[in-house]
Order: C-alpha cells, then sequence, then structure tokens
C-alpha cells in the first residue's frame, strides 16, 4: 500500500519508511496513526503522527517531556485551536524541517518593569474553544544508523532548549523511553510538537495575492518573537520553567552590572522555513499567532577546530532573525558583500552611515531582473514601513558585526515599539486602516491560519 507522501523519498529508502510504519502498525496501539511523510532530506525523514484518543470524554492534549527528569511536563493554561489545519506543505526537500502541533496554550510574557503590556486587557469575543481529538506530533528518523548522530544532536539541543515557548518542543509519547528509542526500532527517534499554521514561507507567498504590506504591528510582533528565540539560544532554559529565558525574558543582572554568561549555541540553518506559525493565544498572541523556530539539525556549539565567542554566536543567529524579517517585508539579502551598501539610520537622534546587507529596505537593485511594476509595488510597501523598524534591521544586518545592537538592547528595543505603538502611532499611512488589533486578527486569520486548512 503506497504511503502517503512518499513521493518525497528516495527509492532506495522506502524499504526503511515502510519498516518503520509497519512498526507502527503491529505495535497493538490501533490509536497510533501514521499519517503522512511530510519531509525527507539527504539522511532522513519526518513523518506527520496522529494519536485518537477514544477513551475518555475529553481529549488529551499532548505533554512535553521535562529533559531533567524524564516526565511529562503538563499543560499550562488552554490551547485556543480555531481551527482544525491541514498540515503545512513542502516545496524543498529539508531534512529536520520539522512540524508541529502546539501542546499548550502560547506565549505570553512580561517585560521589563518600565513596560505594561496591553495584550492582557484586550477583549475576547471569540467563542469556546473545543480540542480536537487526535493529537497531531512529528517523527523524525534516519534513514541509515550511520546518520542517527544527526537525531541525537537534535535531542540534546532541543533538551536544553526546553520550556522556551518559541522553539519547538520534545513531544512525550506514552510508553516510551526516556531516551527516545522505541522496542523493536534500531537507532533514536525524535518526536517533537505539532504546529499547525505554516512556515513563514507561505505566508510570504501568500501576500502578493493580498496586495498590501504586512501591517507594522504584525512585523514589530513576528519581530518580538524572533527576539525570544535568541534569548532562548543565548541562555538556553535546561527545562526549568522558572528560567528567565522561558518566560521569555532576559536575565537578570547581578550587583556588579553583568549578566550570566551566554551560551554559543548557533542554529546555523534559519531562514523562512524553518520558523512557523502556531495559534493565537489569550495573552501576547490575540492578534498575531506566536512564532516558533524548528530544525535543530544542524545546530553548534563552539568547539574546536570552529571556535567562536558568545557574541559571535549571538550576532550571527541575529543576523540570520534579520534576514527573515527582511523577507517578511518583501526583499532578500545577498550575504556577499556585493548585496551590501551604505545605508543611512538614526539611532537615538545621531544619524550615521552603516554598511548594511538590508539595501532592499532602500529599493530593489534592478540586477534582480524585476519589473517595473514590482519594483514601484515594493516601493510603496517600504514607504509604509515603520522608520524604527527599517533603522533597526539596518544595524541588524551591518556587516561590521561590531556595529550590529547588542541582544539586549535589541529585545527592548523591539519589546518598547510592541508595547507602546497604536494604530494611531501610523497616522498618515496609506495603510493604516491595517494597523488596529482587529484588524491584525482579521489579516493574520486569512493570510496565515485560513492558508492552512
Amino acid at each position: 500500500m503506497e504511503i502517503p507522501g512518499q513521493d518525497k523519498v528516495p527509492p532506495r529508502h522506502l524499504e526503511e519508511v515502510k519498516r518503520v510504519k509497519g512498526y507502527f502498525n503491529n505495535t497493538n496501539k490501533p490509536s497510533f496513526k501514521f499519517r503522512k511523510i511530510i519531509g525527507t532530506g539527504a539522511r532522513g525523514f519526518a513523518v506527520e503522527m496522529g494519536m485518537e484518543d477514544d477513551s475518555s470524554e475529553s481529549p488529551k492534549r499532548p505533554s512535553l517531556i521535562n529533559p531533567l527528569f524524564g516526565i511529562p511536563r503538563p499543560p499550562t493554561g488552554p490551547l485556543p485551536s480555531f481551527f482544525d489545519p491541514l498540515p503545512p506543505s513542502f516545496d524543498r526537500p529539508l531534512f529536520g524541517q520539522s512540524l508541529f502541533r502546539p501542546s499548550f496554550g502560547g506565549n505570553s510574557f512580561d517585560g521589563p518593569s518600565s513596560f505594561v503590556s496591553p495584550f492582557n486587557r484586550l477583549p475576547s469575543n471569540d467563542p469556546p474553544i473545543e480540542l480536537e481529538r487526535l493529537e497531531r506530533f512529528v517523527m523524525k528518523r534516519a534513514f541509515e544508523r550511520k546518520d542517527d548522530e544527526t537525531i541525537v544532536r537534535e535531542i540534546e539541543v532541543l533538551r536544553r532548549l526546553q520550556g522556551a515557548q518559541n522553539i519547538q518542543q520534545l513531544y512525550h509519547l506514552p510508553d516510551a523511553e526516556e531516551s527516545l528509542k522505541l522496542e523493536y526500532l534500531p537507532g533514536p527517534t525524535l518526536f517533537t510538537e505539532w504546529i499547525p499554521n505554516g512556515q513563514i514561507r507561505d505566508l510570504i507567498m501568500t501576500r502578493p495575492e493580498w496586495g498590501h504590506p504586512l501591517p507594522n504591528r504584525m512585523l514589530w510582533r513576528c519581530f518580538l518573537c524572533m527576539c525570544h528565540m535568541l534569548i532562548a539560544m543565548a541562555w538556553p532554559p535546561d527545562g526549568n520553567l522558572d528560567a528567565h529565558s522561558a518566560r521569555p525574558e532576559l536575565p537578570p543582572m547581578d550587583p556588579s552590572g553583568v549578566r550570566p554568561q551566554k551560551s554559543t549555541l548557533r542554529h546555523n540553518d534559519i531562514n523562512i522555513g524553518n520558523i512557523m506559525f502556531g495559534d493565537f493565544d489569550l495573552t501576547a498572541h490575540r492578534s498575531v499567532p506566536i512564532l516558533k523556530l524548528i530544525d535543530f539539525g544542524q545546530a553548534s556549539y563552539s568547539a574546536p577546530p570552529f571556535i567562536y565567542t558568545e557574541e559571535a554566536a549571538v550576532r550571527q543567529n541575529m543576523a540570520r532573525i534579520a534576514e527573515v524579517m527582511i523577507n517578511l517585508i518583501g526583499g532578500t539579502v545577498n550575504m556577499t558583500m556585493r548585496g551590501s551598501a551604505n545605508m543611512e539610520v538614526t539611532t537615538n537622534g545621531q544619524t550615521q552611515v552603516i554598511r548594511s546587507r538590508a539595501k532592499d529596505l532602500d529599493g530593489l537593485d534592478r540586477r534582480y531582473g524585476a519589473d517595473n511594476a514590482t519594483m514601484q509595488r515594493h516601493m510603496e510597501w517600504v514607504g509604509n514601513l515603520d522608520i524604527d523598524l527599517r533603522n533597526l534591521l539596518v544595524r541588524c544586518l551591518a556587516t561590521d558585526e561590531a556595529m550590529r545592537p547588542g541582544l539586549e538592547d535589541l529585545y527592548e528595543e523591539v519589546l518598547r515599539n510592541v508595547t507602546e505603538k497604536t494604530r494611531a502611532s501610523y497616522a498618515g499611512k496609506r495603510w493604516q486602516d491595517n494597523e488596529s488589533d482587529e484588524s491584525l486578527r482579521r489579516i493574520s486569520k486569512a493570510l496565515i491560519i485560513n492558508r492552512q486548512q
């Protein structure tokens, strides 16, 4: 019998996929469903799995593994699932491309004491939320045992990042060992939560049909989620739900004004296919769904022969996040010197010229071969962009890493803009009407949620 999605699998590896599927068909656990292959690469494959709950009156929620004790972490708060979307599709094979179902309510944060988050005060007119009876999760395996180390590496990194709300989370399979090894299946198996609402790539492909630039307040919220990713990688919570990076927020400084030492963790593959939209929640993500960073199969720490500092790791991750933001706005980033330009920015009232790879924020390069209509539309969209966001992205993509903002400064500036700016902040902008809370939610449903159905 043909496996849905098996056209993605190289013929020489199809028997291994069928063998794994056969294991789940013969485990005397009829609740497990091997639903479809959702991604493959040179070394492994990812499968959408499902587990039906027919034993109780109300559906069970997935639970996350506590990496410190090997026991399920209980859900904390409501899971607002407004739709039952179909899984996102891949337009290119990516090993380690994980897709997840959120296992509990999304992300809320308490910012620095000088900020008061407006999210908790937003009224909600949504009907009561029903949980679906089919729990979705993702399974990843290597095709061959010689590539098992890739799966092991990703599991180890995700254990360190457990508790980080904007990072993919390990999924607890009932009766599975803490090591995530399954009986009768040699080698490691990675189980992760299902994230329902597609990749950022999907939104970028949809946006031109809509014909408007993404609202500035949506972009700021996406940027804040990405800053939370940077904080989690800089200070991995290691499963401690009380860790500041799990809340998420910056860890406090000691009496001498120094924060804890950062990690040298680099993701090494941050792109529009590896950041995904989760769901709305009842706190920080009422208007724009939470974002989660996935696929840590290429992640690394500083170690011989590749030695780099903690700040170098943070700045590389930051540059890749900024590149994704440029893609959301409508441009691209060329990491060669030809892809940079001198750009004027104003910071704290001081104007300076920075060599930056964010040059598409000043207009598309004619070498792209875009037609005049495309270039004109891009200029209209850039003209609608918040100048503060533009200046910050130019700095994040400065060719001189010393000119990039520190993580702490970046986070506090993004948080300030998310917290303080309202629709009225964009008076005079052509698309100001898209900046209200109600408009953000309507646009998110149309471009992100509904597109995955």
